[in-house]
């Protein structure tokens, strides 16, 4: 048996949206100004 995150397999994100093309790249650029960078899968 796999094992399990330390999240004990609930999900990271505490409310699911969707956005917009533009809204994300506005919002990550909002992210990466503030030191925010993106990263591979982690798992």
């Amino acid at each position: 048996m796999a094992a399990m995150s330390s999240t004990s397999g609930r999900p990271l994100l505490k409310h699911r949206r969707e956005l917009s093309q533009e809204a994300a790249i506005r919002l990550w650029s909002d992210k990466g100004k503030v030191g925010w960078v993106s990263c591979g899968p982690q798992w």
